[in-house]
């Protein structure tokens, strides 16, 4: 796998974090792994490293989040295994990300290979939402 550099140039000094949602367990290694460790980091790998020491079947349906920082600004990485519940998950979401910035407008990159279907949710929440396909 390498970096791909097509994600990567998306990142800009506005996006709050990245959203990503899989279908499968976060231990599972996808095309998105390498270049969304880069992006925390190393915070990703670090943390899959840990837990399979642990738990080698680990499969967790709840969110994991990981913060770095990007154009010196908190930037977060949020992952979860299913769907969104929109009304608590996008909420909790929503609180985390403003809690942490000091911007009045918050931006998140979707990355989802089921489809996204609450950018509308979010952008009530005061969110935009950009998706990566």
């Amino acid at each position: 796998m390498s970096i791909n550099q097509e994600l990567l140039s998306q990142i800009k000094p506005h996006i709050n974090g990245i959203l990503w949602l899989t279908s499968s367990p976060l231990r599972e290694v996808s095309e998105y792994h390498e270049t969304l460790d880069y992006l925390v980091d190393g915070r990703l790998y670090q943390f899959l490293n840990k837990v399979m020491i642990n738990d080698p079947e680990y499969d967790s349906d709840s969110f994991n989040y990981f913060v770095s920082q990007s154009f010196g600004s908190p930037f977060f990485l949020i992952h979860k295994k299913g769907t969104i519940d929109t009304k608590k998950d996008l909420t909790q979401i929503k609180n985390l990300l403003q809690s942490n910035s000091e911007e009045e407008e918050l931006t998140l990159m979707i990355i989802s290979a089921s489809g996204v279907n609450f950018t509308k949710d979010l952008k009530k929440l005061g969110i935009e939402a950009i998706t990566f396909t």
